[in-house]
Formats: structure tokens, C-alpha cells, sequence
């Protein structure tokens, strides 16, 4: 999608300030969110429809607002992969919208993405095994549920040991025989 194309989306001029972006959003979202046309089937499918592309239009501007640098046209794209980031949470967060535009191979890949800057985010691996499960990925979804498992133990054994208090150190010598007194004792007849 296009940069033009998307303030067109929202019915605003070019070079919108973020402001104007949020405000032109939330109005647009409140008129066009499915909740409301759940009573009429052919309206609701015109309602998502419209929504998915306000949602993607604003990501898209809200975004290029962030990053405060304007690629050219031709090279703006829809994907979460147009934005290079070393924040898992970045991709956490896109692998959420991805289910929510019902595309669950781009919220996996999201994911991935996101245990590869992150190798113990337990919410990536979580969200990952459940979209492999509903994807009937079996062997995938063992995978990552047995690394949930694993970290969620390590986790736990971590917190156990930075909450026992550490022993004293024993201000009396040990009370050990050298072994060369027990020596000369055996060798002696005593």
C-alpha cells in the first residue's frame, strides 16, 4: 500500500501531523468497526473490509511517522519485515495484528523473528506453539510447548534460588583430625 493511498484510507492531506493521524484513526475506526453491523452479514463483511485497510492504512503512517524518514512510494510496503529492528517486542506486536488480519504464517514468521532477537521470550513461544496447534503443525507446537515448559522451569528455579538467603560464613575453624595426627595416632596403638 502506497503512503497516498493510505491518507487517502483516512481522509487525510499528505504530511498529516501524528495527531491528526490518531484523531482521523479513531474517528474512522469507531464508524467502521465490525461490532457494530453484527446484526446485518453484508454489512459486517463491508465493515471488516473497510476496518482491516483504516487499521493497515494507520499502521503503515504511524509508522513512517516514528521512524521520521520518508521511503519513496514504490518502495513502501504492507509487511512488518520493511522495518529492520532489534526489539522483539516489535515483532510480538506485529504477529498479533497478523492474527487479527488473519494471517497466521505471517504471525508465526513474526514470532520467530521476534525468539531469534529474544532466544527466552516465553509469550513468542507460547502465542507460536497455539497458532502451530491451530495450524496442525503438530510436531512444531510439541516443539515450542516443551521450550515453554523448559523456560517456564528455569524460570522457576532461578526465583528459588535468588530467594534462599545464603549461608553464613562460620567464624570457627574446621573441626577436622589432619590426617597426619590420625597417621601418627594409628601408628602409635592409640
Amino acid at each position: 500500500m502506497e503512503l497516498s493511498e493510505c491518507y487517502a484510507i483516512l481522509g487525510l492531506a499528505a504530511g498529516a501531523s501524528l495527531a491528526e493521524l490518531k484523531t482521523a484513526y479513531r474517528q474512522l475506526a469507531k464508524q467502521w468497526h465490525p461490532d457494530r453491523f453484527v446484526q446485518d452479514p453484508e454489512k459486517l463483511k463491508q465493515a471488516t473490509t473497510q476496518f482491516q485497510k483504516i487499521n493497515e492504512a494507520y499502521e503503515i503512517l504511524r509508522l513512517q511517522g516514528e521512524t521520521r524518514s520518508t521511503p519513496p512510494a514504490s518502495q513502501t510496503k504492507t509487511s512488518y519485515r520493511t522495518t529492520t529492528t532489534t526489539d522483539p517486542d516489535f515483532y510480538y506486536w506485529a504477529a498479533q495484528k497478523a492474527v487479527n488480519l488473519n494471517a497466521p504464517q505471517e504471525a508465526i514468521d513474526a514470532l520467530t523473528q521476534a525468539i531469534r532477537l529474544k532466544p527466552d521470550y516465553l509469550k513468542a513461544y507460547q502465542f507460536r506453539a497455539f497458532l502451530h496447534e491451530q495450524l496442525g503443525h503438530q510436531h512444531q507446537a510439541a516443539a515450542d510447548f516443551r521450550k515453554v515448559a523448559e523456560l517456564q522451569l528455569n524460570q522457576t528455579t532461578a526465583a528459588r534460588t535468588a530467594s534462599r538467603p545464603e549461608p553464613e560464613p562460620s567464624s570457627k575453624p574446621p573441626t577436622q583430625t589432619p590426617p597426619a595426627f590420625t597417621l601418627l595416632t594409628q601408628l602409635s596403638g592409640g
